[in-house]
């Protein structure tokens, strides 16, 4: 299934958080199975990245999979109610 979000936003709303979008087109031609293995991906390198003492004071948004994060995560809620 290609999922199509990231139009869609374009054409209905402005997302204030930029690279948003591009996450989403990034990831959204990616299979349930794709995208799972993806979100296991991230969170491993999440944690990685939250473990190390250089980022303690930083803000998740810091992270460099951040967006890729949000984008797979709301894909993959996307994917369950419609797979």
């Amino acid at each position: 299934m290609t999922d199509h979000l990231s139009g869609g936003l374009r054409a209905l709303a402005p997302i204030a958080l930029d690279g948003l979008t591009e996450a989403l087109v990034r990831w959204e031609g990616s299979s349930l199975t794709e995208l799972r293995d993806a979100s296991d991906a991230i969170h491993t390198e999440v944690r990685r990245w939250a473990a190390d003492s250089a980022n303690a004071s930083r803000p998740i948004a810091a992270c460099p999979v951040h967006l890729d994060r949000i984008a797979v995560g709301v894909l993959l809620e996307r994917r369950f109610f419609t797979e």
